[in-house]
């Protein structure tokens, strides 16, 4: 029995054209339409962007909310830290974050009269200052060091000095407020110090203590700080100058590194301007004129930037 070769459809004998598709019976076979299929390249583009924006969402939603005070860590115990690193302490009985920063200067304090007597260094000794600036970035005021905290810097030469000082003393910090302090320390002038530990509490020893962190000062350059010593002549800070007086200002350099004086102003109102050298424990003698009655401030100003100031007459 023949079939059509069109459809497929069985055909009566003799039969000329198929009853189904009306095809010839002699007609070629011809191959299917191909089939086309759509494309889903695009949807599954879109899919794909909703499926991530999806897990984004959720990812977010699911962490914590962040606050600056969440991203602030304690320091771990033991931790060694470098001058000019930030970082932070929990404070207080409240762990308050406190933000801390170190650096430090060499200062040269000579014999009461001469330099500023506060801490006059002994022969042979001078002084390494490690200037604190504390910021309380929490949300609550802080206390800041322990009263029984304890200061101690190692030398090149094995060597520990112990600090007197106590910054802050167990002071106060409030929200956003920055307070500054210095801990100094008298060590032999032919010695360099490598590291200050800080121990939170030892009972007045450190023996059996391990620092709560350490201040690495290897491979560091420490600055020295310029110092000057203002010894007027011809009159004193505690007798009120007049106007127009001429006075005689007696510059000692006490410090490590000579000193080039660039200007001298009285009340900001500047009455000198030569720039003048003096070497490590010269004294040159300045001549001002008093432009307004005391009490004055006179600053003097070097040529690395350095102000220093004096206050007469108060």
């Amino acid at each position: 029995m023949p079939f059509c070769t069109r459809c497929g459809t069985e055909l009566p004998s003799g039969a000329k054209f198929c009853l189904s598709c009306g095809s010839p019976t002699n007609a070629p076979i011809l191959p299917p339409p191909p089939t086309i299929k759509p494309s889903h390249t695009k949807r599954n583009a879109s899919i794909l962007i909703i499926a991530l924006l999806i897990g984004i969402i959720t990812a977010s939603s699911r962490a914590p909310a962040q606050t600056p005070n969440q991203t602030n860590t304690e320091l771990q115990e033991g931790t060694t830290i470098r001058l000019n690193q930030p970082f932070i302490m929990n404070m207080g009985s409240d762990n308050v974050p406190i933000q801390f920063t170190f650096n430090g200067t060499w200062v040269w304090r000579n014999a009461a009269g001469s330099a500023p007597s506060y801490a006059a260094a002994d022969p042979g000794y001078k002084y390494f200052d490690l200037q604190i600036v504390a910021k309380n970035v929490g949300l609550t005021e802080s206390s800041t060091f322990p009263i029984l905290s304890i200061w101690e810097t190692v030398v090149d030469r094995g060597y520990i000095y112990k600090s007197t000082d106590n910054p802050f003393f167990g002071e106060s910090v409030r929200p956003e407020e920055v307070k500054t302090a210095i801990i100094d320390f008298e060590i032999l002038a032919t010695t360099t110090p490598v590291e200050v530990r800080y121990y939170d509490s030892c009972l007045g020893s450190t023996s059996n203590c391990s620092p709560t962190f350490t201040v690495d000062l290897r491979n560091t350059t420490i600055p020295t700080r310029e110092e000057l010593f203002l010894n007027p002549a011809g009159f004193t800070c505690e007798i009120d100058a007049q106007r127009g007086q001429r006075l005689l200002l007696n510059f000692t350099n006490p410090g490590l590194v000579d000193i080039t004086l660039t200007s001298v102003s009285i009340n900001r109102q500047v009455v000198f301007t030569t720039p003048t050298r003096i070497a490590i424990g010269q004294t040159v003698s300045i001549p001002v004129t008093v432009p307004i009655d005391a009490p004055f401030e006179i600053e003097a100003t070097t040529a690395s930037g350095s102000t220093l100031t004096f206050e007469c007459g108060y």
